[in-house]
């Protein structure tokens, strides 16, 4: 008697102990202490103290503390189950798998953590303009995903960090910030071939990615073969090598189109006494302008530098030098002329201006025919009352015309004079001077010009002192934009803020094809835009984005900009239809509608025929018709 007890305490070692034995009380399975020695006395009764026994607690598996299991093997205050007791696990919110039961067996805790698959998330998915969130896929409970802009989109805010996305554990995408735009396309006049002067390519400037234009020669170039080259804004890290630019083929847009320099013909220095070099020059190139032997530079004069101008026309100042100039001639109505400053020994021309036809005539500037010499005077001349000598009326310029002054074709063409009245005779003796009207007249070396108003002009004809008047003002032609034609839907230009004579290029918008060529309009005098017609510029169809999916028809094939077409569930489906606009940018958006196939009736063929495949197929589903048992097959099997 007198065995050592307690809570947790094993004295079965003490059993059947005799005098002076002794034995060991211990801690009983499941249970942790400091064992005792106990002495079996003569009085046959045990004699020591019993060990302080505590209860072992399990501990807990590293497979148990993660994200996606949860247990019951923790009580609240924190400690582990103890030997003997039980504990539950099961998945986590976002995860799936079966109930585990455990039981502690100190230290072990017995029994299999569950087995948790991670949810797919539904919900919530990444989506936006441009928005590339393909990593997100199938992505599960606890997985992060990658966001990025597509291929040729951007962030709003340029340097932005890629955006991310967590797939919590609701089956929901966690909220992100990436907003994408379309990735703008560099100056193509800055890349290559289309840096040069000879290249026009501000169309395709402050394009962004999907947006498309057109280049083309420059002012005083021709296309020597396409006259425009369609591109797109591709703006991708692959082809912003070309500026972001690609051809109708893909490739990167790395030269422009071929365009040759214009030969100037106009306004070729032929005065007396004058030289240059200015034959054959072509637009920007430049020329020299020179007195010949006999002529002299009078008041401090000297050679003079003169350009080609991409109106086909060289621009210079004429070097001042001892010689007769004509005055200008005497025309009628709708006449222009490139006459002002002609000298004596050289041609100009007269012909039609805008609103009139009819064919050019050469003047040449020579000695008046009623001119002889007189010992007094250099020059004495025959003169009519009321025809033109030094009191001339030169209509261009009220001070009169500077000799060492010349202007391009484009002005020279406007200037008139219309004073002519019935002829008196008298004597007028005009010393020689360099101004030297009285003694040279411009003479026809043929027919003249006559002109007469282009039926059906659009514009409003104006005399020669009108276009002299406009040549002289500089106007603005904003107000005709409408009545030009230019407000027409799919018409893009660059008219506006325009001057008098200016010209401006009117082509088609974004989302529209140019018939033909974009035209060259000019601004006249009378406040109006003019050019040979606005192009036709007929909207784009719609490729890409069409509707599409089981059962889906529509009629969007041929919609083009602007335009809108209907998705609805072909024969053999149902479903609602809806509603797709076709973009600028050649692309539909809408909603595909949600089409359920019916099943198809059965096949009525003759006994010749098998069609046992076919029962029960639904549309849009296959199915083999051959020949029955007893047919032969004459060619094959259809389907």
């Amino acid at each position: 008697e007198g065995k050592p007890t307690g809570i947790g305490v094993n004295n079965t070692d003490c059993d059947g102990k005799v005098a002076r034995e002794t034995c060991t009380a211990a801690c009983a399975v499941g249970y942790e202490g400091t064992s005792k020695k106990v002495v079996c006395g003569i009085d046959g009764v045990l004699t020591g103290m019993a060990p302080t026994c505590t209860i072992k607690r399990c501990d807990i598996p590293d497979d148990l503390n993660n994200d996606s299991v949860v247990h019951t093997c923790l009580l609240d205050d924190g400690d582990a189950v103890a030997y003997g007791q039980g504990c539950s696990a099961c998945c986590a919110l976002g995860y799936t798998g079966d109930l585990e039961d455990l039981v502690c067996e100190a230290p072990m805790l017995l029994g299999n953590a569950p087995a948790c698959i991670a949810n797919k998330c539904t919900r919530n998915f990444p989506m936006g303009y441009g928005l590339d969130s393909a990593d997100c896929l199938g992505r599960r409970t606890g997985e992060d995903c990658f966001l990025s802009c597509q291929r040729g989109f951007e962030p709003v805010l340029p340097g932005t960090a890629p955006g991310s996305s967590e797939c919590l554990p609701d089956g929901s995408f966690s909220d992100h910030n990436l907003s994408c735009v379309p990735t703008a396309c560099g100056e193509l006049s800055a890349v290559g071939g289309f840096q040069s002067p000879s290249i026009d390519a501000s169309l395709c400037s402050g394009l962004v990615f999907r947006q498309s234009c057109s280049v083309m020669c420059a002012f005083g170039y021709d296309p020597v073969g396409p006259v425009a080259q369609p591109l797109s804004c591709d703006a991708a890290a692959d082809t912003m090598s070309s500026g972001g630019f690609i051809d109708q083929d893909g490739n990167l847009a790395l030269s422009p189109i071929a365009c040759t320099a214009r030969t100037c013909t106009i306004n070729l220095p032929s005065r007396r006494g004058i030289g240059h070099t200015c034959a054959g020059k072509q637009t920007g190139e430049t020329c020299t302008v020179h007195s010949v032997p006999g002529f002299e530079y009078v008041h401090g004069a000297s050679k003079e530098s003169w350009t080609c101008g991409p109106d086909g026309a060289l621009i210079g100042k004429i070097p001042t030098i001892a010689a007769a100039i004509c005055p200008p001639p005497l025309l009628s109505e709708g006449v222009v002329h490139t006459c002002i400053g002609k000298e004596f020994g050289t041609t100009c021309w007269t012909y039609c201006q805008m609103g009139y036809q009819g064919s050019p005539a050469q003047y040449e500037c020579g000695i008046r025919d009623d001119l002889h010499e007189n010992p007094d005077h250099p020059m004495i001349i025959e003169e009519e009352e009321g025809s033109p000598g030094n009191s001339t009326d030169i209509s261009d310029d009220g001070a009169g015309i500077d000799g060492d002054d010349v202007v391009d074709g484009a002005d020279m063409e406007n200037v008139t004079d219309e004073s002519e009245a019935a002829p008196t005779s008298t004597t007028t003796i005009f010393p020689y001077s360099w101004w030297s009207t009285a003694s040279v007249r411009l003479k026809p070396l043929g027919a003249q010009t006559v002109c007469s108003p282009i039926a059906g002009f659009a514009g409003t004809p104006s005399s020669a002192t009108e276009a002299n008047a406009r040549r002289l003002t500089a106007g603005t032609c904003d107000d005709s934009e409408a009545s030009a034609g230019l407000t027409e839907t799919g018409l893009s230009h660059d008219c506006l803020g325009k001057a008098v004579d200016e010209t401006c290029l009117v082509s088609c918008a974004d989302g529209y094809a140019i018939v033909g060529d974009a035209q060259t309009y000019a601004c006249s005098a009378g406040g109006s835009f003019f050019g040979p017609g606005i192009p036709t510029c007929t909207p784009n169809s719609c490729t890409t984005g069409a509707p599409d999916g089981v059962g889906v028809t529509h009629d969007c094939s041929g919609t083009t900009t602007g335009g809108t077409c209907t998705a609805s569930c072909g024969t053999g489906y149902t479903g609602t239809e809806t509603e797709f606009t076709c973009l600028a940018t050649g692309e539909l958006t809408g909603t595909n509608p949600t089409c359920s196939p019916a099943e198809c009736e059965a096949l009525s063929l003759s006994q010749a025929y098998r069609t046992t495949s076919c029962e029960g197929k639904t549309t849009g589903q296959e199915c083999i018709v051959d020949c029955a048992d007893g047919w032969s097959l004459d060619g094959s099997a259809s389907l």
